[in-house]
């Protein structure tokens, strides 16, 4: 248990600015790469359509160091901060994104539906989709 605790600690220590994806489905139009006020946008479904393409927002599970390190740098949001937010969306008819197991499950995903978007790491790319915006992460 420790071994792999330490192992993730330093998995996410090691992240470098860029190694952090956001991807599209290929059929999305997105003419240029996103900013992160578009992708953060999209990730609160304040943004769901892309033309009339519908929008599906994936996240990794929870406990993913990614996940926290995607919600740290793009959303600007705490754990705290995005519970109160959907909790207060739950009211209005909105669900968060779907939650995936793995960055593997998240590619598989996006390059199968349309609207799909989702991060990964960078070194997990193919080109099966396309990177629409790099999260700049912080140390």
């Amino acid at each position: 248990m420790i071994r792999i605790l330490l192992i993730s600690a330093l998995f996410f220590l090691s992240l470098d600015a860029g190694e952090l994806v956001v991807i599209a489905n290929k059929a999305n139009i997105f003419k240029d790469r996103l900013s992160n006020q578009n992708i953060s946008r999209i990730y609160l479904k304040k943004k769901r359509y892309n033309g009339s393409l519908k929008l599906v927002a994936l996240n990794l599970s929870a406990s993913d160091p990614l996940r926290k390190e995607f919600e740290h740098s793009v959303l600007s949001m705490s754990d705290l901060q995005l519970a109160a937010y959907w909790a207060k969306q739950h009211y209005q008819g909105q669900r968060p994104p779907l939650s995936m197991m793995s960055a593997a499950s998240v590619l598989a995903f996006v390059r199968e539906v349309e609207g799909a978007i989702g991060y990964i790491p960078k070194a997990s790319v193919d080109d099966s989709v396309n990177i629409i915006y790099e999260v700049k992460t912080t140390p």
